[in-house]
């Protein structure tokens, strides 16, 4: 006597079949992956992915990258935007700026401060700086000067020298006037001295 089958069987992951079927023959494409009874073939959910076919559950994309619903790959996020994985879009960094990895969002380094755009980040023009923890790049102040872009700190003059107006560089006092380490000015000396020379503090 032959066996009668008393119920149906389910298809194996990645696979569904139609009704009265006797074969699970039909394999889910890439960027999707079989719902749980094995009767169709549902699409990725956003932020998740199938790189082949006949998948049972979708891959989530990792940090940095993202995809929406029904992708066969993540999506690498760009420019100043970040993802923590999972997502169906990178999220934008406001007032910092992505890391290389697009994983997380930072300050600029010292010396450099956010751009007009709020995108990239851009050195501190000659004679301005910017310290860690500060947020714009401000003038150097003082008897100190920064001669090239990008600084983070101020560099003080020497005694004989004072900053010229743009704060980059330090230039000599006149004869006749001197100057003390980190003078903001040259002051005429006093009766009773002398500053025969050039830079004398």
């Amino acid at each position: 006597m032959n066996a009668e089958r008393t119920e149906c069987i389910s298809c194996p992951p990645g696979y569904i079949s139609e009704a009265g079927a006797t074969a699970c023959d039909i394999q889910c494409p890439a960027g999707t992956s079989s719902s749980t009874d094995g009767t169709e073939c549902v699409p990725c959910a956003d932020g998740t992915y199938t790189e082949e076919a006949g998948r049972a559950e979708c891959d989530v994309c990792g940090p940095g990258h993202h995809t929406t619903a029904g992708a066969t790959a993540c999506v690498p996020c760009e420019g100043n935007t970040i993802s923590y994985g999972g997502q169906v879009q990178c999220t934008a960094c406001v007032g910092s700026v992505a890391g290389d990895d697009h994983t997380g969002c930072g300050p600029c380094d010292p010396g450099n401060v956010l751009d007009d755009e709020g995108t990239e980040c851009a050195p501190c023009p000659e004679g301005q700086k910017r310290a860690f923890g500060e947020d714009v790049c401000s003038p150097c102040t003082g008897g100190t000067i920064a001669p090239d872009e990008g600084t983070a700190f101020c560099d003080p003059c020497e005694p004989g020298s004072v900053p010229n107006a743009d704060k980059t560089a330090c230039v000599p006092c006149d004869p006749g006037q001197a100057a003390a380490f980190q003078a903001d000015d040259c002051e005429p000396c006093v009766l009773g001295g002398i500053a025969a020379e050039q830079g004398q503090a």
